[in-house]
């Protein structure tokens, strides 16, 4: 297990819309970790610019679970475990995710590409490399073994 000063600090997702959100463990000034639209189409719902708020832990979901990013309160109940818990906890939310990325200009890179879909193999050793270095238990970040496995492009055939 990393230490906290080992961790990721930060880390971008791309989604289906072709979005690209920034995360990171700073805290923002609502007082919790970044999410953050940093590049997306203009016309979207979302605009960019757009800071989810509520939460102290950001949930990277998929893998026939809820998928996306999610900003979350713990709960004493289900803990770390955004999957479990009511779409009422949850705050904000994205499409499904294409891949992650560490750095802004791979994930620029990735958005433009045709045919974007749910952990796109294309992105798989980026998405992969990111992953590793995010390491379990993470301050901030939870991905849930599912999205690991759906990464890898294996079929999950129980939900824990």
């Amino acid at each position: 297990m990393k230490s906290p000063k080992q961790q990721l600090k930060r880390l971008f997702a791309v989604t289906c819309s072709g979005s690209v959100y920034l995360m990171s463990d700073a805290i923002n000034e609502f007082g919790d970790p970044t999410v953050k639209k940093v590049a997306g189409r203009a016309k979207a719902s979302m605009k960019v610019g757009h800071q989810f708020v509520g939460g102290s832990m950001v949930g990277i979901g998929g893998g026939g679970q809820i998928g996306g990013l999610v900003l979350f309160y713990p709960q004493t109940k289900y803990g770390r475990q955004f999957w479990q818990m009511n779409s009422s906890m949850l705050r904000g939310r994205t499409t499904d995710i294409v891949a992650l990325f560490r750095t802004r200009r791979a994930a620029e890179l990735c958005r433009k590409k045709r045919g974007l879909k749910e952990w796109d193999p294309r992105w798989r050793r980026a998405t992969l490399g990111t992953v590793d270095a995010i390491g379990q238990n993470h301050n901030v970040f939870v991905l849930p073994e599912c999205v690991k496995l759906a990464i890898l492009g294996k079929a999950l055939m129980t939900l824990p």
